[in-house]
């Protein structure tokens, strides 16, 4: 099994902490060119420690970037086209055609558009990251 998500996460982090690729590089004894690589999503093979490291650097748990990294296995996804590949949608296919009934679908359809849910504004997991990031910086400061 490989992460294949928590790189833009790092980027993210780093950049939000005003730290170039070549420092954060440097503070953890890489390549730039392999920190830009695990940050692209094309380099899987990170060491916990380093995570754990990289986790410490940017202020963050190492539960929480962990967590940004979604488990798959790599015959079922194609790193360099970022999607699932022939293998895995064809693995993936049986199992999200049925996996809402009707039922399913009515309930959303009343929950999700009701008229009250539209004018709630949408809750996005970036939101919190920012927010996170503005008050580690008014800590800091």
């Amino acid at each position: 099994m490989q992460g294949i998500a928590f790189g833009p996460t790092i980027r993210l982090l780093r950049q939000a902490k005003g730290i170039s690729l070549r420092e954060l590089a440097r503070q953890l004894g890489v390549s730039p060119a392999f920190l830009s690589q695990i940050e692209a999503g094309r380099q899987h093979k990170i060491p916990r420690a380093r995570i754990v490291q990289v986790a410490e650097m940017l202020g963050v748990s190492e539960g929480y970037l962990l967590s940004t990294a979604r488990q798959m296995h790599p015959e079922l996804y194609d790193a360099k086209l970022m999607k699932p590949s022939r293998k895995g949608i064809d693995y993936l296919l049986p199992i999200f055609t049925d996996a809402i009934g009707e039922d399913d679908a009515e309930h959303m359809r009343r929950t999700l558009f009701a008229a009250g849910n539209l004018a709630q504004p949408y809750h996005s997991i970036n939101t919190d990251v920012h927010k996170r990031i503005r008050y580690m910086e008014m800590e800091a400061a």
